[in-house]
């Protein structure tokens, strides 16, 4: 059985699937879920998905091993926030196999951290690719995926081959 939570990625609403508030026209709902665990660390101030973890937001999926969504406060720091307040998800951090699909193209690395607000993500480890429909670039330090202005940055050793 898959767990499931869905959040909202821009000023938003952080609530489980049962108890989900109608999206601001705009705002992009982000669902998370997983195969093995989804649990609330309320201290830290985050979301931990396990197994299969995927996140989605429009036409962007990432998939991992494991999945942290972090989220911060946007009513005020009252106790309430998270799951039954006002929050908003910031950062997400992935491990293990992750995997970043839209329509144009696919990203690939061991790790990952994406900024939800700027909308950029840092792959990390072994195995860094981006394909598109023309190009696959491959880098050995890190792959940057900037998802709003569809470009990439590849560090280390990087190579673009075109088809």
């Amino acid at each position: 059985m898959r767990a499931f939570l869905s959040v909202l990625a821009a000023a938003a609403l952080a609530l489980p699937a049962a108890a989900q508030a109608p999206a601001p026209a705009t705002a992009e709902r982000v669902e998370i879920t997983a195969e093995q665990s989804l649990e609330w660390r309320q201290d830290d101030r985050a979301y931990v998905a396990r197994g299969n973890a995927t996140a989605t937001r429009g036409d962007i999926t990432i998939i991992a091993d494991e999945m942290r969504a972090f989220y911060r406060d946007t009513d005020g720091g009252a106790a309430s926030a998270g799951p039954i307040g006002d929050s908003d998800i910031f950062k997400l951090r992935a491990e293990g196999d992750v995997r970043i699909r839209s329509t144009d193209n696919q990203v690939f690395g061991a790790a990952m951290d994406y900024d939800v607000d700027r909308r950029i993500a840092v792959m990390s480890g072994e195995g860094l690719r981006l394909e598109t429909k023309q190009d696959v670039v491959t880098a050995v330090q890190a792959l940057e995926y900037w998802e709003a202005d569809k470009r990439a940055v590849a560090r280390g050793d990087a190579i673009v081959r075109r088809a």
